[in-house]
């Protein structure tokens, strides 16, 4: 038709064509910058190709859809592929397009939204337009249309966010309030749920509307360097939140359930007190002299054992800022870096792309490190190297999940470690748990309840008063507010080693220690619960 037309020559249609296989550029785009056609004229013949009428303008949505459609299909989305979404109903999303044959977007889009796709045609000036105009309004919450320009800016009286957007920003923020560790969104058949776990506990709180999740979803794996377009694999990203004026770390976990995604996104403090001070991390004054005389040997290795999320990360950091004061050179390996420290080099590993522990720490051996910090040995190759860098003059600080002190020496041996080695090396446990504190506010006393458990008349009297939770507006009815840690401390002596070389249990390991004077989780936990900072229930529950 262009040469029918007399728009080009055949010889000139060759020679754009093979413009077009080189620039990867559409035919029509290539003639326009070459100015052999106008845009007009290129529509007008398409037309008559696809006999179809191509739109020079587009009528801007409402404030409510452009909220929804922008959710659903990304702003990059559509400059990539030269789309506008620009209407929605419950099984419909109609978008303008400027390639009636873009069958793969229009599949893309459908995938997107979990819709059917319709399509109304219009040009690529009046799409760019069109998106323009909304891209503005999203930052201003004002429609400005080149083709009204002169007439007045038109207000429109609603926050600058859109409703998804603010729904979302919402969640976060109500979640970093509450001081909860991780936010919960679920959806099922025919409901969403919302939960945020707060001092270890999970709690419902208001759901956002169930029509609004898929984009809600969309939204969060936005903010999260996330596929939108992949929902059918777990995938897992961060977010970079301000709040308050304070930078938040939100870890983002999605996974396909049968209604839909399910997301998790752990809030990560950045506050720096609780490990700048070894003495505020929860420890009895005897346990940080222990902690500070392992810290102050010139190698071996320091472990710290328990299960996800009860602080094995903040008892190392707080090592690390306690070693820092001595100018030592300090290399960390972690997955993800938690705390940023200034004069200590952290390193972020990637396993996707083949950067593990295993690597991080032999790297770490040719950089004349005095202490290393690995996040948690995972597999038998970090241990093995970690080993060799405890053997070679360096300390080394790790973690491992195990139930007990003594359990990690025995690991360590069942990862194929030979037990010399392991107990040439091992200098100090850590086992840790976390236990909701008690309200200050509201906590009240009580008989011990002796039939909770056997072993607690080892530890009470009869009579012996305890407190409890009642609760009170100070800690959302729940009778506790925050946490504290509870600490079992081993150090390898010669009877442990020695023990562990005659291949012990850790069973037979704990008799050991314990006649050695280790005090158990249960005792540390008891001993809080002697103090009014807890209760037996709680001690109990995690020991």
């Amino acid at each position: 038709m262009l040469v029918e037309a007399g728009i080009i020559t055949k010889d000139e249609l060759l020679e754009y064509l093979q413009k077009q296989h080189v620039s990867k550029k559409r035919l029509g785009q290539i003639l326009i910058e070459e100015g052999k056609l106008t845009e007009k004229q290129l529509y007008e013949i398409l037309e008559k190709i696809f006999n179809v009428k191509f739109e020079t303008s587009l009528e801007i949505p409402s404030e409510e859809k452009i909220s929804i459609l922008f959710s659903l299909v990304p702003m990059e989305f559509c400059r990539k592929k030269l789309i506008a979404p620009i209407d929605i109903s419950n099984d419909f999303i109609i978008i303008a397009i400027d390639n009636p044959s873009d069958f793969d977007t229009i599949s893309e889009v459908r995938f997107l939204t979990s819709k059917h796709v319709g399509t109304k045609f219009a040009t690529e000036s009046a799409i760019r337009e069109h998106l323009d105009t909304i891209q503005n309004y999203l930052k201003t919450g004002k429609i400005v249309s080149k083709k009204h320009e002169e007439k007045k800016e038109t207000k429109v009286e609603v926050k600058t966010e859109s409703r998804v957007v603010e729904i979302v920003n919402n969640i976060i923020a109500e979640g970093i309030n509450k001081k909860a560790s991780d936010i919960h969104l679920e959806i099922y058949d025919e409901s969403v749920v919302l939960r945020y776990r707060i001092d270890g506990k999970l709690y419902k709180f208001e759901p956002p509307p169930l029509e609004l999740y898929p984009s809600i979803v969309s939204r969060i794996k936005i903010m999260a360097n996330l596929d939108i377009s992949e929902r059918r694999l777990p995938q897992d990203g961060s977010i970079k939140f301000i709040y308050n004026g304070k930078d938040i770390d939100i870890r983002v976990s999605v996974i396909p359930g049968i209604f839909g995604e399910n997301v998790v996104m752990r809030i990560l403090s950045k506050d720096t007190n609780i490990i700048s001070d070894i003495t505020r991390i929860g420890m009895t004054p005897e346990e940080v002299k222990l902690y500070k005389d392992a810290l102050s040997k010139p190698n071996g290795m320091i472990l710290v054992t328990g299960p996800t999320g009860s602080g094995k990360t903040t008892t190392l950091y707080a090592g690390i800022m306690y070693l820092k004061q001595f100018e030592k050179k300090i290399i960390t390996a972690e997955d993800p870096v938690e705390y940023q420290i200034n004069g200590v080099e952290q390193i972020q590993v990637n396993p996707e792309i083949g950067f593990t522990f295993a690597q991080a720490l032999r790297a770490f051996l040719r950089h004349d490190p005095d202490i290393i910090m690995v996040g948690e040995i995972r597999d038998t190759e970090t241990a093995e190297i970690a080993i060799r860098a405890a053997l070679t003059g360096h300390l080394v600080l790790s973690t491992l999940h195990t139930n007990d002190a003594p359990s990690a020496l025995t690991r360590l041996v069942d990862m194929g470690i030979p037990p010399y080695l392991v107990a040439s090396t091992v200098n100090f446990i850590i086992a840790q748990r976390l236990v909701r504190k008690l309200c200050e506010y509201c906590k009240g006393e009580a008989k011990v309840d002796l039939s909770l458990d056997p072993e607690l008349k080892k530890y009470f009297s009869p009579n012996e008063k305890v407190y409890i939770p009642t609760g009170c507006n100070r800690c959302n009815k729940t009778g506790f507010s925050g946490r504290i840690p509870i600490f079992e401390i081993l150090l390898v002596n010669d009877e442990i080693k020695n023990a562990l070389l005659r291949n012990a249990s850790s069973f037979e390991l704990k008799e050991v220690a314990t006649k050695n004077g280790m005090k158990t989780l249960r005792e540390s936990g008891f001993e809080k619960v002697k103090k009014g900072l807890t209760t037996i229930e709680e001690v109990l529950g995690v020991s």
